[in-house]
């Protein structure tokens, strides 16, 4: 298990705050079997689906399963990407806006 992050819970908020102002869910996944399973998936109105992989914005890494399900979800056609720090989790609902106008934040 790995240890508690206050920072990376900072950003997991984040997160969920700014998809809430879309409409939409920020679901924590538990992938207990799934070793590398992307922390969070997102689902937006309009039937949008994203899988992120949430990591603080000093010192997180990817390991090398995580790398793998990013490969495995974007061959299947899903967006799947990682997210460091508030910063960059600004950035792709920025752009998730940018790709989807009709979807605007409250």
């Amino acid at each position: 298990m790995k240890p508690f992050n206050h920072r990376e819970t900072a950003v997991e908020r984040h997160l969920y705050d700014k998809v809430r102002g879309l409409g939409g869910w920020s679901i924590k996944l538990f992938p207990f079997a799934m070793v590398g399973l992307p922390d969070r998936m997102v689902l937006l109105p309009g039937a949008l689906v994203y899988f992120i992989e949430l990591k603080r914005a000093q010192g997180g890494r990817q390991r090398a399963a995580q790398q793998r399900w990013r490969e495995r979800l974007r061959e299947l056609g899903f967006f799947c990407e990682f997210v460091s720090g508030k910063d960059e989790v600004d950035r792709f609902i920025q752009t998730v806006i940018q790709c989807h106008p009709e979807l605007e934040e409250t």
